[in-house]
């Protein structure tokens, strides 16, 4: 795999996620090959940085706040600099609908998350040699994976998410649970409020964060909220955010006792 890194093309590739954790982590992983990795935080700075810079790959995150994943490609796909460079979208759910659905959207690819490393040099490869967008089946393949959905906290699911890097996954864990108890409070927050579009996109928002830090239970949670939004009425939406209060303290304790651990060692 690290051989497979450092052989990469020496491509600009702008990395579009509002969560900084997501971005912290493309960082990491490409840190050591040729390529050169420019980040935007929303949709807006990555409209205004492809009007600048000639880029030569965007990997773009779909749900974003004030404008989205799609509505920043449509700009994009109008700057002189960029109408033609492709734009991977990153997206937390790998059915096949979703899949039609970014590609009519006007993206050329898409990966899902959790984005696994390998799958992610698969891309980088691919589109790289510009080969067309049916040879791309093989990439989006989902291997089957033998991860207790009930756990609460899982150190090697973290570990393998950080690439096997210690520190990484430390350094994920310890970000993840400093946001843990505000992402919460503003899920709550909005739902009191009644607001069902806010809650919608911050449980999104939290389930993307969540794939990366081995919280699988906390995950789950996530996806079963966004699957039961797309339902009217919406009957278990109480009970999911009331399981989503008690897991989350479930992980913060979880966290914290292997970061502990990890810097006793």
């Amino acid at each position: 795999m690290q051989n497979r890194l450092v052989n990469l093309p020496q491509l600009k590739i702008l990395a579009v996620d509002d969560t900084l954790l997501n971005l912290s982590l493309l960082s990491t992983w490409l840190k050591r090959s040729p390529v050169k990795l420019m980040l935007a935080s929303s949709g807006k700075e990555a409209v205004e940085v492809c009007q600048k810079h000639d880029i030569d790959m965007i990997l773009m995150d779909i749900r974003m706040p004030n404008m989205d994943g799609v509505e920043a490609t449509r700009l994009i796909r109008k700057t002189e600099r960029n109408l033609g460079t492709p734009v991977i979208a990153i997206t937390a759910h790998a059915f096949r609908e979703e899949k039609e659905r970014v590609l009519r959207s006007g993206f050329d690819d898409f990966i899902a998350k959790p984005i696994d490393f390998n799958r992610l040099l698969d891309i980088i490869e691919l589109w790289s040699t510009q080969k067309p967008v049916d040879a791309t089946e093989d990439v989006h393949k989902i291997q089957e994976t033998s991860i207790n959905q009930q756990a609460t906290f899982d150190w090697e699911l973290a570990l393998k998410r950080a690439n096997n890097n210690i520190q990484s996954a430390q350094h994920l864990l310890y970000h993840f649970n400093k946001m843990l108890p505000d992402i919460i409070k503003e899920i709550n927050t909005h739902y009191s409020s009644s607001r069902s579009e806010e809650v919608y996109a911050t449980v999104h928002k939290f389930h993307g964060a969540c794939c990366y830090t081995g919280v699988p239970k906390l995950q789950s949670l996530c996806d079963a909220i966004e699957q039961n939004f797309r339902n009217t009425p919406k009957p278990k939406i109480a009970t999911l955010l009331s399981e989503l209060n008690e897991e989350s303290k479930k992980v913060n304790l979880a966290i914290i006792e292997k970061l502990t651990e990890l810097e006793g060692n």
